[in-house]
């Protein structure tokens, strides 16, 4: 772990989420030059490409029943959102539906032969990891 020594609350880098950074030497003395941050929390393809927050803040947008959300890859082929909202199951239904129609617009419009199944679980709220922090997006692959 990277921590300034004026903040002493989270680190900035830590490197055991996946945090990463852009290291230069300069007369043997290394210096950090860009801190880039979790690079491990995207969403990544059988091709090794890869989809980052942004797709998954653009899926979520405008779904504002939804108070907390989590984006978790367990396998090349299944994402499971995470869901913490009070509706009912019709609502739920509809939500699912939206999220099902715009991951298309990334992962294609037959996420089956992309390899890419959605799956929902949805909670009444989603706990903070150790740290205090909720993350939004992780990768287990």
């Amino acid at each position: 772990m990277l921590t300034s020594l004026i903040h002493r609350g989270f680190p900035l880098v830590n490197y055991l989420v996946g945090d990463t950074i852009e290291l230069t030497i300069e007369e043997d003395v290394p210096y950090i030059t860009k801190i880039l941050g979790r690079t491990n929390d995207v969403i990544k393809n059988a091709d090794g490409s890869t989809f980052k927050w942004m797709h998954i803040n653009r899926i979520m947008f405008g779904l504002t029943d939804i108070s907390q959300f989590r984006v978790i890859q367990t396998s090349l082929q299944d994402i499971k959102f995470v869901l913490a909202a009070s509706v009912g199951d019709e609502r739920k239904k509809e939500i699912e539906s939206v999220i099902r129609t715009k991951s298309k617009e990334f992962f294609g419009e037959d996420m089956t032969t992309t390899g890419k199944n959605i799956h929902f679980d949805w909670v009444g709220r989603i706990p903070p990891d150790p740290n205090g922090k909720v993350r939004i997006l992780i990768s287990q692959v």
